[in-house]
């Protein structure tokens, strides 16, 4: 019986990676917030864990698909974990 993840926006995911995340890594991450840096590392881990896993969310409010390469899902929420560690400081 396989168990089913839950959907998680990516609000939801950039809270819970900024809560994840030591102050070290925040202040690095701020330090070097070009996300092509990250591609390889930090990105690779989102997309594995959020984007490939299927527990990012990828429906509009109206139930419709959301598009888009894994590559760019990845940089989208390295973006949003940026701006919410920007916002917490």
């Amino acid at each position: 019986m396989s168990k089913t993840k839950k959907k998680l926006s990516m609000d939801q995911i950039a809270e819970k990676e900024t809560s994840r995340l030591s102050e070290e890594d925040k202040t690095f991450l701020l330090e070097h917030p070009d996300y092509y840096e990250h591609h390889f590392g930090y990105g690779m881990y989102l997309r594995n864990e959020y984007i490939h896993s299927g527990m990012l969310d990828t429906k509009e409010e109206d139930g419709i698909p959301i598009l888009y390469i894994a590559d760019d899902l990845s940089e989208m929420l390295f973006d949003r974990i940026i701006e919410k560690i920007k916002e917490k400081r």
